[in-house]
This record gives C-alpha cells, sequence and structure tokens, in this order.
C-alpha cells in the first residue's frame, strides 16, 4: 500500500526567502530536463514521509549536479522525516510533516547517509543515532527559497534548482489504480478539494 497526504500545508512565515527577491530576470526556456541529475525513485511505503522523500531526492539531486551525474550520494529518508516532524513538534506520530520544516531540518541537522539509517517504514518513529546527527553535519542545505508564482518555478527550473512542490487532489485521487496505468477517475462536481497530496 502506498499512503498518501504525508504533507501538511505549511503556514505563511516572516522568514521565508522568497524566490522573486533573489532571483534576477532569467530567459526562460521553452524545455527543461533535469533528470540527468535524478536519484533512484523510492518507496515511501505506507508512512507519511512524501516530504522528506521530496526534499531528500532534491538535494541528492542537487549534490550529484555540483559533484558530477555519475556520482550517488544516498541519503536517508527516515532521518529527514524524523528531524523535520521533531521541527513540527509531532515526532511521535506519522502524521506527516511541512515541506518547510523538512527544509529546515535538513538545513539544521543535515541528513545523513542511507547506510547509516537505512529506510524501513516500521521504524518511522525511531530517534537517529548521535553518530547519525554527527555525519549528517557534512550534508546541509544552506538555503532555501519559496516560490510563490508559478513563473518563480519555471526560473528556478530554468537555472538548474529542483522544486519541491505539493498540491491538493479531489479524495478520487485516493483509488488511484498503479495497475490501470495511473488514472484517477474525474471528480464528481459537488467533490470538496480536501485532499493534501505532494
Amino acid at each position: 500500500m502506498i499512503r498518501l497526504a504525508g504533507c501538511l500545508r505549511d503556514k505563511p512565515s516572516s522568514k521565508d526567502w522568497k524566490i522573486e527577491e533573489v532571483q534576477g530576470a532569467v530567459p526562460l526556456p521553452d524545455f527543461v530536463d533535469l533528470s540527468g541529475y535524478d536519484s533512484p525513485i523510492e518507496n515511501q511505503q505506507n508512512t507519511g514521509s512524501c516530504v522528506a522523500n521530496a526534499v531528500v531526492a532534491a538535494y541528492e539531486h542537487l549534490w550529484r549536479r555540483l559533484n558530477g551525474a555519475r556520482q550517488y550520494r544516498d541519503l536517508s529518508r527516515l532521518f529527514a522525516y524524523y528531524n523535520a516532524r521533531l521541527r513540527s513538534g509531532n515526532p511521535t506520530t506519522d502524521t506527516g510533516t511541512t515541506i518547510r520544516s523538512c527544509l529546515d531540518a535538513c538545513r539544521v541537522q543535515g541528513i545523513c547517509l542511507e547506510s547509516t539509517m537505512p529506510y524501513d517504514s516500521a521504524k518511522w518513529y525511531e530517534r537517529p543515532s548521535d553518530a547519525a546527527y554527527a555525519e549528517a553535519k557534512a550534508h546541509r542545505i544552506t538555503a532555501f527559497y519559496l516560490c510563490t508564482e508559478f513563473d518563480h518555478l519555471r526560473k528556478s527550473l530554468a537555472e538548474g534548482f529542483p522544486v519541491v512542490l505539493s498540491f491538493e487532489v479531489f479524495p478520487s485521487f485516493n483509488q488511484l489504480s498503479l495497475m490501470a496505468g495511473c488514472r484517477c477517475l474525474v471528480p464528481a462536481r459537488n467533490q470538496a478539494v480536501v485532499t493534501p497530496w505532494r
């Protein structure tokens, strides 16, 4: 089973660095493909760790871009998920987290290697070891920016930066069938958007 809806809605913060405050005019190409630096697709299994999966994948992407596409550093999604929940104030519940909490946790604590804290969905609640925290300091996010408009996303991608985003879906999205080619039912006219999915 794959669990959806592990991303909690971020509250606006005056501390956010908005991408428009740091970006100048960037010509927008018709097409951008950053997939050459992507790490392998991971399975979050039955946990609310989708945000941690996305943030770690973005960090791994940037690491490969800076160090060569053939270089791959597998980082711990479980480490990021625990520390994001800790920053959100809910380390003992598997209720997901906000994108900002996960990015901020990776900025402050960093991310240890996957081999140090392997992904085991049954261990989502376990505190990382002191050795994991020490190792994580070598893999910190230095900055992250809030994109508030579609063109900000386009500019970030045009500059070669991956974007972690979320969107809301209709409840029928949870009926998504991987066996049916990932087709989703069309929502009824009266169906409200209630499920955050990131």
